[in-house]
């Protein structure tokens, strides 16, 4: 797992009311209270990225609404909710360009040892529940329907802790003393943001400039509609496939590690196998499927020094299946510009150099770093016997190192595929969890280099679309 360099925003919140603990129960006299202040910190990037971004940043981390559940730690039963509301904004917090500070009045609740969960921004947090299991397995499908968010409302993003990280909890009474109950939240989403380092890349051979490239749009692919609240793992090192009959606490929430092959895993996770999955169930899965791609509802690519972006749900896969049209990627949409293209002169019956567009058939082809205006032409210059009145495909020109772009909407279209990172492994063997998205990470994916043309369309092969990156160069953080 890539780790970001991370900085802690601090909150404490304004107003608790408990929903099922009163302040007078003389049990609390009996066993003793404690008096209690939550203190919610973020985990968050550095100021290089916050410096790109200032103007959203901030939505990424409000909270406008806490739902913070007790649960009695021997018997697992739920114990009391506690709800903050209505936060208001310490203007005089110290260092503001990073810390974020909210007010709120201490609370008592009796001392004892609890299992606590909390959950930000959430509108289906439910008053009560009878104990710790109904709060884990509930699935949210409802808040992120579409798998994707073009920018974090002003409420806030939902947000969770892990639900290991405040186990036991041991509120001891102290005289005359609060008790600083540390909280550390997390996105259910993660955050992608999209650019490219120039914005026309030279295609080159041997010295000789061919065609330029303009990354000129992009597509999110296979993006889940549903997740987890609470994020999942499962350790996969004998891989088996076999989902667990319940996620357990704690052996089912825990961290990741890499040592023991252990994977954050998603609502489809072991659906998304190669040997045993129907491919025409992921129509379902996802939002805009590689398996039913289709080149519309393109986003525009920003120019060279600014970044596109987009929120979405986590989404993993064995290993085995990563990157063979489960994982999430990118499609991205090209215009490719020659230098010049060989026209077949039928008076001359040779081949010229044509410099001017207009004079371009609707489909070029790229043979050995030269366009041709028609399969004729490359006959003509390679020596084949292509048929010259058939209309081939990608796949059909792939065996004799062709290429070609069709002209659309005023440009010749060239499309990319790239599978996403969210950790580059050090083996050449694939590792765990190299390709795929996880909450509260923010990825950023520059391309800084094109070194060929794409494909004229992308026609889906999820078994066996394993080529390298179709020529694009990318740099994730």
């Amino acid at each position: 797992m890539r780790n970001l360099n991370k900085r802690f925003l601090s909150l404490t919140c304004l107003m608790l009311v408990l929903l099922s603990a009163c302040v007078d129960d003389p049990e609390l006299s009996e066993q003793g209270e404690v008096m209690l202040k939550l203190r919610v910190s973020f985990a968050n990037p550095q100021l290089s990225t916050r410096a790109i971004e200032d103007y959203y940043f901030h939505n990424e981390y409000t909270v406008s609404r806490l739902d913070v559940y007790f649960f009695d730690v021997e018997t697992k039963k739920f114990f009391t909710k506690a709800v903050i509301t209505n936060l208001t904004k310490d203007d005089s917090t110290y260092d503001t360009e990073y810390d974020i500070t909210y007010q709120f009045d201490n609370i008592r609740i009796r001392a004892g040892v609890y299992d606590i969960f909390t959950i930000a921004n959430y509108d289906y947090a439910p008053d009560k529940v009878a104990d710790e299991t109904e709060l884990l397995d509930r699935i949210d499908s409802l808040t992120y329907r579409e798998g994707i968010e073009a920018s974090i409302p002003a409420t806030g993003p939902v947000m969770t802790n892990r639900a290991t990280s405040m186990l036991a909890v041991d509120l001891i009474p102290m005289i005359n003393k609060t008790y600083i109950l540390n909280i550390e939240l997390e996105r259910v989403m993660a955050k992608l943001q999209i650019g490219v380092s120039q914005n026309t890349f030279p295609l080159m051979h041997e010295g000789r400039k061919y065609a330029d490239i303009n990354i000129t749009n992009y597509k999110l692919l296979n993006m889940n509609r549903q997740y987890y609240l609470f994020q999942h793992t499962d350790i996969l090192s004998e891989l088996t496939g076999e989902m667990p009959g319940r996620f357990t606490m704690p052996d089912n929430y825990g961290d990741y590690s890499e040592q023991d092959e252990q994977y954050v895993i998603d609502p489809y996770f072991y659906q998304k196998q190669d040997d045993a999955t129907e491919a025409s169930v992921f129509g379902q899965y996802y939002k805009s499927w590689f398996g039913n791609f289709t080149t519309e509802d393109f986003a525009s690519m920003p120019a060279a020094d600014n970044y596109g972006y987009a929120y979405i749900l986590e989404n993993t896969a064995f290993k085995t299946s990563q990157k063979n049209g489960y994982s999430p990627g990118i499609a991205f949409k090209g215009a490719v510009s020659p230098v010049f293209v060989y026209l077949y002169d039928t008076n001359l019956r040779t081949l010229k150099e044509e410099y001017r567009p207009e004079y371009w058939p609707k489909t070029i082809y790229l043979y050995q770093f030269n366009f041709y205006g028609s399969i004729k032409a490359i006959n003509m210059a390679s020596g084949l016997s292509l048929d010259e009145l058939v209309t081939y495909t990608d796949a059909e020109l792939k065996p004799y190192g062709i290429k070609q772009c069709k002209f659309n909407m005023g440009v010749y279209e060239t499309f990319y595929t790239y599978w996403i990172h969210h950790r580059n492994d050090t083996d050449i063997a694939m590792g765990p969890m190299e390709y795929g998205i996880v909450r509260n990470h923010f990825y950023r994916m520059l391309i800084t280099g094109v070194s060929g043309i794409g494909n004229s369309a992308i026609t889906p092969n999820i078994m066996r679309d394993n080529d390298a990156n179709s020529y694009t160069d990318v740099v994730i953080n």
